[in-house]
């Protein structure tokens, strides 16, 4: 096991049922690259579904049994209106192409979260942070995961995140989204597992 992932899994609790199973050569082969390994691990060993509350994960597109939105880049629209100005650090402009983001979660407050999938190595790609209350884009160093524990410690100098409730909260919850769903379908809040008389109706 990745050695990021060796110390999340320390800081991280699953609850109930967790980990997805993935063709990644399937994966890669319908997104035409492979996915970081520190990546396929939290998948296999975490799956879908979200930390906190407040950061979402996401599985790619092809995986069977998926309940939420897939990996996928950002939207067209997205795209095409991005501006220069919209990067933290304004030489990032020059280093980075938006059409190279990759999303894999979401945090909230609408908060992005992706891959710079520039070159072939998947180990080397940056993750870039968008920030809605700063409306911008933050480059971080290469790792999903490390991203997630840096998030979790308070490794950096600042949080990336509009949202600071995990920001060096030294430990979290992570909900399978299988798990949440079943627990709103018994009408019980998927955070707390008590009765819940509203559990599923803002799905």
């Amino acid at each position: 096991m990745h050695r990021d992932m060796v110390e999340l899994t320390g800081v991280l609790t699953a609850v109930g049922d967790s980990g997805n199973r993935v063709d990644w050569d399937a994966v890669a082969a319908s997104y035409g690259l492979d996915f970081p390994s520190d990546y396929k691990e939290f998948v296999s060993f975490y799956g879908e579904g979200e930390i906190g509350p407040g950061i979402t994960v996401q599985i790619p597109g092809v995986s069977p049994g998926r309940l939420w939105p897939g990996v996928d880049r950002l939207p067209e629209m997205t795209r095409r209106s991005f501006s220069a100005k919209e990067w933290k650090d304004p030489e990032s402009a020059r280093l980075y192409s938006v059409d190279d983001f990759l999303v894999w979660g979401a945090a909230d407050d609408g908060d992005v979260l992706c891959w710079i999938t520039r070159g072939d190595d998947p180990a080397v790609w940056p993750v870039a942070v968008f920030s809605r209350s700063e409306a911008s884009w933050d480059v971080l160093p290469p790792g999903m995961v490390k991203t997630l524990l840096g998030i979790l410690r308070a490794d950096a100098g600042e949080c990336p995140l509009s949202n600071e409730r995990l920001w060096g909260a030294g430990h979290a919850t992570f909900l399978h989204a299988r798990e949440s769903r079943r627990r709103q379908d018994a009408g019980l809040d998927p955070w707390t597992g008590q009765p819940d008389p509203y559990a599923g109706e803002f799905d």
